[in-house]
């Protein structure tokens, strides 16, 4: 059991390959646990390794058999929520907080579907009760950062701000915010600088892996807008720290979308061999990465088709709408009628 609770803290940590490590030998050892137990290491083993439909399974045995544990509830919602499906998250993360409510994961669960179902204020009360209740932590300040974010609240964006900076290794996640925020409006100087300070502030905890997928997503960032060069030197760079999968495959989508493609391929294929099972990497990373491809060559409607696998998951894996507009582009600048308008 003290594997499978490591597991389970390096997987909110960040460091992939380390959970799958302890998730692996508290799975080996289950049948010296506890029914509860085993119950628990099985749902995350499953869970946490992309067996979406299997972790389900799992996490809804242990609920029916220990209905007033709060774990499974709880980790229902997490699931659900990674498929895109708010309602059923928001249910069971209700009911965990119901169970359990000094207890800040269910109410981070609830936030996140409350704010996917765009029920801002909804979240603000449940994230509000978390702290008054003083549990939720940083995950409760992330969250009242977006709200405010979303409802355009400088003072409370600013709130939430303070909030992350003063707990431990807050600064981190403010920086890791601020800088997807400067990529969305274009100022790719500053995200660059603040994805390097994450990145920074990340090691410094020894969060190697964590670390080095900051800088994956900082090649991705500088592909997006062109950046062929730093783009793939940062993808080398992050590959060069960690082979876990929130490494590879946006790193893999980076040299894709830098006109790298045979060492896109073969990262996507490599982590597509190693986790066969895994939901999200077989239908939803290694078809986008085969589709910016197709793209770059031209061919919008076979990027199209290699991304249906990936329409159930269209809710919450925004890259593929991202991948899917890119087609619409191209395909409008074929069919449209030449004029001689201006660019501005």
């Amino acid at each position: 059991m003290a594997c499978a609770r490591l597991g389970a803290v390096y997987n909110n940590l960040g460091q992939e390959e380390l959970s799958e490590e302890y998730r692996k030998k508290a799975f080996e050892l289950r049948d010296r646990a506890s029914e509860r137990e085993r119950l628990y290491i099985t749902a995350h083993y499953y869970g946490d390794s992309g067996q979406l439909e299997r972790g389900i399974a799992a996490y809804e045995l242990y609920r029916q058999t220990y209905p007033h544990d709060s774990v499974p509830y709880n980790n229902l919602g997490g699931t659900f929520y990674a498929l895109g499906q708010f309602d059923k998250a928001l249910e069971n993360a209700l009911e965990s907080v119901r169970l359990d409510p000094d207890s800040g994961f269910g109410y981070g669960v609830a936030a996140e579907a409350y704010i996917a179902l765009n029920r801002l204020d909804e979240a603000k009360a449940i994230l509000n009760t978390a702290l008054q209740r003083k549990v939720g932590g940083i995950g409760a300040y992330i969250h009242l950062g977006v709200v405010a974010l979303a409802q355009n609240d400088k003072a409370g964006l600013e709130s939430a701000r303070s909030l992350l900076k003063s707990a431990p290794g807050g600064d981190g996640v403010v920086m890791h915010l601020d800088a997807s925020l400067a990529a969305s409006r274009g100022q790719l100087r500053q995200a660059r600088k603040l994805f390097t300070q994450a990145s920074q502030v990340l090691q410094r905890f020894n969060l190697k892996e964590a670390a080095a997928a900051e800088v994956a997503q900082e090649a991705v960032t500088e592909a997006a807008f062109g950046d062929r060069v730093d783009a793939t030197r940062d993808a080398a760079a992050a590959l060069s720290v960690s082979r876990g999968t929130k490494v590879v495959l946006p790193a893999a989508a980076a040299y894709a979308l830098a006109g790298e493609e045979r060492k896109a391929q073969e990262l996507s294929s490599d982590v597509a061999k190693r986790r066969p099972e895994d939901k999200l990497v077989q239908s939803v990373w290694v078809p986008l990465v085969s589709a910016i491809i197709e793209l770059k060559h031209e061919n919008p409607a076979k990027a199209v088709q290699l991304l249906t696998a990936a329409g159930p998951y269209d809710r919450i894996f925004l890259p593929v709408l991202f991948v899917r507009q890119q087609r619409t582009s191209k395909l409008a600048r074929r069919t449209r009628p030449q004029r001689n308008f201006g660019r501005c």
